[in-house]
């Protein structure tokens, strides 16, 4: 596998996003590919429905805005270039979400052992749709179970659930990505199970797995809350990825 030996940057991290996103929007069937940009959107407005790979020029913003408008297109932008971002900030577009783009270079280790049978890796319809349970339920927004279920055959997408007491409360996402790094993703605990350490243990579950795999380089996305987590493992913040949406609209 690849491997970075500088910190990458946060616009590497927002576009292995990218990647992310059409991968899951392929055997969904949600996504879209438009002249000037990439969209995936999720029925219901579910997870993931974002708009990516803009190319930043006049007539993709119009087509933006009346998509978005109609409701054809989801209200999230990801920005990719200083030129998109300041594009957007001039046409009515603001900053919704600021995300931290972090990294970790694992080439050296960052094994640990745990349990295994505290974790179940998703390999059935039945535990993809705990996934989307639990992933549901413990981010802001929703996930519907045949979106996770596309995913289950493809070899660039690794899901996890994980135990507390024999009871299911943290799910967890590997993405292989083409430029041989792996994302973590989708790292979630549903409220009644937090504070026991779920959240760290599954992101150590997928580190393990990340080395057992070969890969030396992983990147992933942490609120500010999370960043502080992330940084006692190890991982470098590298900037922000945001997102950006039309304000000033009727939807």
């Amino acid at each position: 596998m690849e491997n970075q030996t500088t910190k990458p940057s946060a616009q590497q991290i927002a576009d292995h996003l990218a990647e992310f996103w059409c991968e899951i929007g392929k055997p969904a069937k949600i996504i879209n590919y438009h002249k000037s940009f990439t969209s995936v959107m999720a029925k219901g407005y579910s997870w993931p429905s974002k708009i990516f790979d803009l190319q930043p020029n006049a007539l993709a913003l119009e087509h933006l805005k009346s998509g978005i408008e109609i409701e054809q297109l989801p209200n999230a932008i990801l920005v990719q270039s200083e030129a998109t971002k300041v594009l957007l900030e001039s046409s009515g577009f603001e900053r919704v979400s600021s995300l931290k783009a972090m990294a970790l270079d694992v080439s050296e280790g960052h094994l640990q052992v745990l349990d295994e049978n505290q974790f179940e890796t998703a390999t059935t319809k039945g535990q993809a749709g705990k996934f989307a349970r639990i992933a549901a339920g413990s981010f802001d927004y929703p996930v519907k179970p045949k979106t996770v279920e596309a995913l289950l055959n493809n070899p660039k997408f690794h899901m996890f659930l994980g135990k507390h007491e024999g009871a299911l409360g943290s799910c967890g996402m590997l993405y292989l990505d083409n430029n041989g790094v792996c994302g973590f993703h989708m790292i979630g605990t549903l409220p009644t199970f937090r504070g026991k350490g779920l959240g760290k243990s599954m992101t150590q579950y997928l580190l393990n797995k990340t080395v057992e795999m070969g890969y030396e380089t992983v990147y992933l996305v942490a609120s500010k809350s999370g960043e502080p987590i992330y940084s006692k493992l190890g991982f470098a913040t590298c900037g922000e990825v945001e997102t950006f949406a039309l304000t000033n609209t009727s939807r």
